[in-house]
């Protein structure tokens, strides 16, 4: 009975992994809100938090019980957004930032593990959006000067080595958990457009928004470890990503100018800003890992320049990702 027990639920961490990526098939990412100000700075910030959560410290390769591992993982990150929005409408900007994250796994079992996260990273940029809904071109143009976002993303769960039993052969553990991620954005806008009743284009509304959100979310992920030698171990992986809340609230700050139409969305700003910024997806990469210290550089990262599973804007943001991994603790390299 204890046999049948073991393996229904080591098919059940792998098929679970599986599922997770087939509940999302497009692995799109959503950030939408009604009047397009500041979606730009926001689906930016989710973008690349999307590319950092893809590209983690990854847990323990070899699950031998007692084993534990902690590793730090720096990254710093540069772009540009240049292409159409989720709607269609142009868009551009620059930007740069850095982030950290750290994984802890411990073995309990042989073939089990506990892991935790912690993701953090922060962004700084200039974006300018562009409406062309009505017809006029250009109708409005939103500028997002000095925008600032920061993201932390938790998370946890347990993960299984499905294959390879013999210590520093080939190994492939699976990993599922829960993660809740927190954001935050500040950006000062600057409308231009044609004012209400007529009039020449110029300034209509000059504001500083804020906008934060909290979502939950499940990750789950799977990695091998193929032996290269007794100095190098090829580390390939595939992460996915799902979740579950949709929106973030917002509110304007400091009003400079203000355009005085009631149908404006800065006046709905002011009762509070609903924005879609869900963040699902998929990745896939590899580290190389120098076995005597454990040290590992993400070989595919600085190279795959889209978040391909951010739909169109996710097309648009072309960034340059550099990360390196740094473990400590007794476990096998």
């Amino acid at each position: 009975m204890l046999y049948l027990q073991f393996h229904f639920s080591r098919y059940i961490v792998t098929l679970s992994c599986l599922l997770l990526l087939l509940l999302s098939p497009a692995f799109q990412s959503f950030a939408q809100q009604s009047g397009g100000q500041a979606s730009t700075a926001i689906r930016t910030a989710i973008s690349m938090n999307n590319r950092l959560l893809a590209n983690p410290p990854l847990p323990l390769l070899y699950l031998r019980k007692g084993d534990y591992k902690i590793t730090f993982q720096p990254a710093y990150f540069t772009g540009k957004v240049d292409g159409t929005d989720g709607e269609g409408l142009p868009v551009k900007g620059d930007f740069d930032g850095w982030g950290g994250a750290v994984n802890m796994s411990y073995a309990f079992a042989d073939q089990w593990a506990v892991y935790g996260l912690v993701l953090g990273s922060t962004l700084s940029g200039d974006f300018t959006q562009v409406d062309t809904s009505s017809g006029i071109t250009p109708f409005k143009e939103f500028r997002m000067s000095g925008a600032d976002a920061s993201s932390v993303t938790l998370g946890g769960g347990l993960s299984y080595q499905f294959f390879g039993e013999t210590p520093g052969g080939f190994t492939l553990p699976v990993f599922l958990g829960p993660t809740l991620t927190i954001r935050n954005t500040e950006s000062r806008i600057v409308e231009t457009g044609f004012p209400v009743g007529g009039g020449p284009f110029g300034v209509a509304a000059d504001y500083d928004l804020k906008s934060k959100g909290v979502t939950p979310g499940l990750f789950a992920g799977i990695h091998a470890g193929i032996p290269l030698g007794d100095y190098f171990l090829l580390n390939p992986f595939a992460t996915f990503y799902y979740s579950f809340q949709r929106t973030m609230s917002g509110e304007v700050g400091a009003v400079r100018v203000d355009d005085g139409n009631p149908q404006n969305s800065l006046n709905s700003f002011r009762r509070g800003l609903r924005v879609e910024a869900a963040a699902n997806g998929a990745n896939v990469g590899a580290n190389l890992v120098y076995r005597p210290w454990g040290l590992s550089v993400n070989i595919t990262a600085p190279f795959i320049t889209k978040d391909w599973s951010g739909g169109r804007f996710g097309q648009a943001v072309h960034s340059t990702l550099i990360t390196i991994s740094i473990p400590f603790g007794k476990y096998e390299k």
